[in-house]
C-alpha cells in the first residue's frame, strides 16, 4: 500500500512498479470513492479524522478496495493500493486483508517538493470536501492551505512499515527499491 500527501508520487511510483512485475493491479482508492456519485466524499477517513461531515461512510470505500484486492490476488496479481491513510483506516485495511499481509509505504517528499509538484499538476475531477480552487467546469485543485494540512497529516501518520523521502528520487528508482523490498519479504519490517 502506498500512502502520502497529494503530489507525493503514489500514482507515478505504482505505474513504474507495475512495469517491474509480471501481473500487477493498482487499486486507486480515490477512483473507488469516485464510483459513489451522491453523496460524494473523496477524502474518506481523512475527512472523518478532521471532523468534517462524512455523509458516506469511508469504511465502505476501504472495504470495496479490499474486495478488489482479494479478487486480484485470487487472479494471481500483485496489488498496489493507493490511499491517503489514517491510523484508523490502516487498522481496517489490515483486518480486511490479513491473509494478504499488506505492507504500508509512506511516501513523504519534502514539503517544498510537494508544493512544486502540486503546482505542476493538472486539474482533478471535482469531489472533495476540502476547499478548492476552481480551474474549469467540474475540475479543481487543492488550496495551498489544504495541501499543507494534508502534508502535516501524513507527517504525523505512524502506521507505516517503510517511509521513503522521495524528494530527489525518480519514480523508477523508488519502484525498483520497492520491488526488491517485496521480493526479499517484508513481514515485520519498520524503517524510517
Amino acid at each position: 500500500m502506498l500512502t502520502g500527501p497529494s503530489a507525493s508520487g503514489k500514482n507515478a511510483i505504482a505505474n513504474s512498479f507495475s512495469r517491474l512485475r509480471s501481473r500487477v493491479a493498482v487499486v486507486d482508492v480515490d477512483m473507488v470513492r469516485y464510483m459513489v456519485v451522491q453523496p460524494h466524499n473523496i477524502w474518506g477517513a481523512v475527512a472523518a479524522e478532521w471532523g468534517e461531515k462524512d455523509e458516506f461512510d469511508w469504511r465502505v470505500g476501504v472495504r470495496a478496495a479490499c474486495a478488489l484486492t482479494k479478487e486480484f490476488a485470487r487472479g494471481g496479481c500483485d496489488t498496489v493500493i493507493l490511499d491517503v491513510l489514517t491510523n484508523e483506516s490502516v487498522a481496517l485495511y489490515r483486518q480486511e486483508l490479513k491473509e494478504q499481509r499488506p505492507q504500508i509505504v509512506l511516501l513523504l517528499p519534502s514539503y517544498p517538493e510537494v508544493r512544486r509538484r502540486h503546482s505542476e499538476r493538472g486539474p482533478e475531477p471535482i469531489g472533495s470536501f476540502m476547499r478548492r480552487q476552481p480551474l474549469a467546469e467540474g475540475f479543481w485543485r487543492l488550496t495551498d492551505a489544504d495541501l499543507e494540512r494534508l502534508y502535516k497529516h501524513q507527517q504525523q501518520f505512524s502506521a507505516y512499515d517503510l517511509k521513503i523521502d522521495n524528494s530527489d528520487l525518480s519514480s523508477a528508482v523508488v519502484a525498483s527499491r520497492l520491488s526488491s523490498w517485496v521480493r526479499e519479504g517484508t513481514s515485520g519490517v519498520r524503517s524510517g
